[in-house]
């Protein structure tokens, strides 16, 4: 299904958006079983899990929110084996129930060959509509509308590292479907590297987008999350993203629409900004910088 671009309509997705906790980068095992048995009331299967808000009713229709795990970690908590779930240590589930949205896991490991349980944000073949890893989620998405009542303006992605980078990269494909995505130490559209001194343009990021986007070009609203102190993803690339998304979109992010906000949370400190504001009165570009992180905390945050 391919809608025609369309105001996308936003709730206060911020607190959602920063239920990512602390995730500490670890080896796992492959799956060996669907688990469904553990985990009643829970649907689960072999390329994502779902969460449903309690109290969930068949005819109530919900956003969606689909979230990416890292490398080295699964999506949903499908298996007891696994020592980091993003479902598990994200909270995200918690944070569905209190607002009322369904929570989709996709695993990268049963999508096919590749990196084991890494998506590949840095391969060109996997980052264009119609073909890839941003397929595979749209036609997750797809399959979740058909199981269950999905608002179809309220579909939105968040991910951390390399999900974050894909959760950038199916902004870009499909800007059709999904109305807002955030991105926790991620890299700009169509980027290969993260870890050196060798940074694509933003012109050529930019330019990146435009044509991958066309026709359905719109003011996706993005939220940036990285921390100054990251020792695997470079914060160049945080910075590069916010004003590659600005360029795409005409957005001055050298100018914040309204004063920074900075605070302090559990010792680590934060800076929130916003630039730029599309048609329908979103913000298109957002960004929560850390600071002077915990010891031991650089490249995952803590609630």
């Amino acid at each position: 299904m391919t809608r025609q671009p369309s105001s996308k309509l936003l709730r206060p997705f911020v607190a959602l958006l920063l239920a990512i906790a602390a995730i500490p980068v670890v080896a796992v095992p492959s799956f060996a079983q669907d688990l469904r048995n553990y985990f009643p009331g829970k649907k689960v299967d072999k390329t994502f899990s779902i969460h449903l808000p309690s109290n969930y009713q068949p005819t109530e229709t919900l956003p969606l929110v689909m979230v990416l795990h890292g490398c080295r970690e699964t999506g949903g908590e499908t298996d007891l084996s696994f020592d980091e779930s993003i479902e598990r240590d994200s909270k995200f589930d918690e944070v569905a129930d209190r607002e009322r949205f369904i929570v989709v896991y996709p695993n990268h490991d049963y999508f096919g060959i590749g990196l084991k349980n890494c998506w590949e944000w840095y391969d060109n073949a996997m980052i264009h509509r119609g073909s890839g890893r941003v397929r595979d989620l749209y036609e997750i998405v797809k399959e979740v509308q058909n199981e269950y009542k999905v608002d179809p303006n309220r579909i939105h992605i968040a991910g951390l590292s390399a999900g974050a980078a894909m959760t950038v990269a199916a902004l870009v494909a499909y800007p059709d479907v999904f109305a807002s995505g955030s991105e926790t130490a991620g890299q700009p559209y169509s980027e290969t590297r993260h870890k050196d001194t060798h940074y694509k343009p933003v012109d050529d990021i930019a330019a990146a987008m435009n044509a991958e986007m066309g026709s359905r070009k719109r003011p996706v609203p993005i939220f940036i999350i990285q921390s100054e102190a990251d020792q695997t993803v470079n914060f160049r690339y945080a910075e590069n993203m916010r004003d590659s998304w600005g360029k795409a979109f005409g957005v001055d992010t050298q100018n914040p629409i309204s004063p920074p906000e900075s605070g302090e949370t559990k010792g680590t400190a934060w800076t929130h900004t916003k630039y730029g504001k599309g048609p329908d009165g979103n913000t298109v570009v957002e960004t929560l910088f850390l600071k002077g992180l915990m010891p031991g905390l650089t490249h995952h945050f803590s609630q």
